[in-house]
């Protein structure tokens, strides 16, 4: 990962608007930090059956595995499940989110339009999956909306751990040029605005799970 990084910083400048600054040093040093906190991230996304928010993954939800309808009157299509298997699922939203959106140079209003998508998504689920209550509780959200943000601020860590490591070895400009309109291309592979907004968002959120870690550890010391 940190040979991979490194190739990234070498080769790429940010876009004009982007305020990613690859001189900082926690970006200067994010292959590294990816490298001693992959074991944390993965463990963090990898549920019991017991946990209360596992569920089934579909497990490469790319957009060009959603088919979309032309009207309201029948139902999107997912295909290839070779992945699929138990995790949570803000996996999959985290996933579909990266690969298919096309990013806001302004942060702000960047995190304020991914926020309404995740939200989107947990209201729509809401809807659809039952709410358990007692004598004791009131109804609530099936996927907390705290619990869910933080395991899709893991899974875009951990699906950004997999392009760095599978895809950005031997990433140029000009291989980035060369698939730009290849959709079953993950779009941070393809559009470099895109890519800085993930490496901006990654190096926040990588920021928070190391704080996190640290604490942990010094309560079991």
């Amino acid at each position: 990962m940190e040979e991979s990084w490194n190739n990234f910083l070498t080769q790429f400048e940010p876009p004009p608007g982007c305020i990613v600054s690859m001189i900082t040093p926690s970006v200067q040093k994010l292959g590294q930090r990816m490298f001693d906190m992959a074991e944390y991230i993965s463990n963090e996304l990898s549920p019991q059956p017991t946990d209360p928010y596992v569920t089934i993954c579909h497990g490469d939800y790319k957009a060009m595995n959603v088919f979309l309808p032309h009207d309201d009157t029948k139902d999107v299509i997912m295909i290839d499940f070779a992945s699929i298997g138990m995790g949570y699922g803000m996996c999959d939203v985290a996933m579909h989110l990266i690969h298919a959106r096309m990013p806001n140079m302004d942060a702000g209003m960047e995190e304020e339009e991914e926020l309404r998508l995740v939200d989107w998504y947990l209201t729509e689920l809401e809807k659809y999956q039952k709410v358990y209550k007692n004598d004791q509780q009131q109804q609530q959200r099936p996927y907390p909306r705290d619990v869910a943000l933080r395991h899709y601020r893991l899974a875009a860590v951990d699906y950004f751990r997999f392009i760095l490591g599978r895809f950005w070895k031997g990433a140029t400009p000009e291989a980035f040029e060369s698939r730009q309109h290849n959709q079953n291309t993950v779009l941070v592979n393809r559009n470099i605005p895109a890519a800085f907004s993930l490496i901006r968002k990654v190096d926040k959120y990588l920021q928070e799970f190391e704080t996190e870690r640290n604490s942990k550890e010094g309560r079991n010391e």
